[in-house]
């Protein structure tokens, strides 16, 4: 289907591109818009980010989109202005979901393979849709990090652990296509074994208490857009989600010496005129 998928997202790989949209649209949120045109560019701006993240077709950024929508919602419930304009943007998604999926081929094919995973025990080893793809990469991943959760296999051994598992597995399209384990935790596993998801998560974990004892939500939002998006994808292994993680980690980070900036406490901001 034209502008789909990689027809849309010609030079970024549509996950990380929805990610990086999903985040324009959580900054977006935390703005402060009070002129009349600046609320109507907004919320302009706010559809075309939407939209792009649909045109992505990527299952995860679909999923974390909807997520995203119903945490603000949440968050931003004693706004009116916000919780009618989210609101009937998350009907608005869902509706044009719903359209896509009876109408167009690849979004019922797409969505038809994460529903096929809670019908079936196991994919079948010669499958070949990114769904299937990934349980099975997963599964070898898995495997691995069971058989080495301490000794571990090293960073520069991982794609050759992994293919050879493949292999042994007769994982027809991951041999193949010579899939990583396209889940971060899972990668850094087979790399590093137990102690490395430990700290992997750790690196979540802590920030995101230190981001809830200041309230700031934006910060807060922004580690579980990464932790959400690293359970599909190896984020980490590549410059596309490493630079943006730390670039971003650090523009949030709370800073003592500044008392605001954009986003950080969106309640307290939100409840005056």
């Amino acid at each position: 289907m034209p502008f789909f998928a990689s027809d849309f997202s010609a030079f970024l790989h549509p996950s990380y591109m929805a990610m990086y949209l999903t985040l324009a649209l959580m900054l977006l949120a935390g703005a402060q818009a009070n002129a009349a045109r600046l609320k109507r560019l907004t919320t302009v701006v706010a559809l075309l980010l939407v939209l792009g993240i649909v045109l992505c077709a990527s299952k995860a950024g679909w999923i974390i989109l909807i997520l995203s929508g119903i945490g603000l919602l949440a968050e931003r419930w004693s706004d009116s202005r916000m919780r009618k304009t989210v609101g009937w943007g998350l009907l608005a998604v869902i509706f044009g979901g719903i359209t896509l999926y009876c109408t167009t081929t690849y979004v019922h094919e797409r969505i038809g393979q994460v529903l096929n995973t809670f019908k079936e025990t196991a994919p079948q080893s010669d499958a070949s849709n990114s769904t299937d793809d990934r349980r099975l990469v997963w599964d070898a991943a898995s495997s691995l990090v069971a058989a080495h959760p301490w000794t571990v296999v090293g960073t520069g051994d991982v794609k050759d652990e992994l293919l050879l598992t493949y292999a042994e597995k007769g994982y027809v399209e991951p041999l193949r296509k010579k899939l990583n384990a396209h889940d971060q935790y899972l990668n850094t596993g087979v790399a590093l074994g137990s102690g490395g998801i430990l700290l992997l998560i750790l690196l979540v974990v802590v920030p995101s208490i230190s981001a809830f004892r200041h309230g700031d939500t934006l910060l807060i939002a922004f580690l579980l857009l990464n932790a959400l998006n690293w359970t599909v994808e190896s984020m980490l292994e590549v410059q596309a989600g490493t630079i943006f993680f730390a670039f971003f980690s650090w523009l949030l980070a709370p800073d003592e010496t500044r008392t605001s900036r954009p986003g950080k406490h969106i309640k307290a901001r939100s409840s005056h005129p």
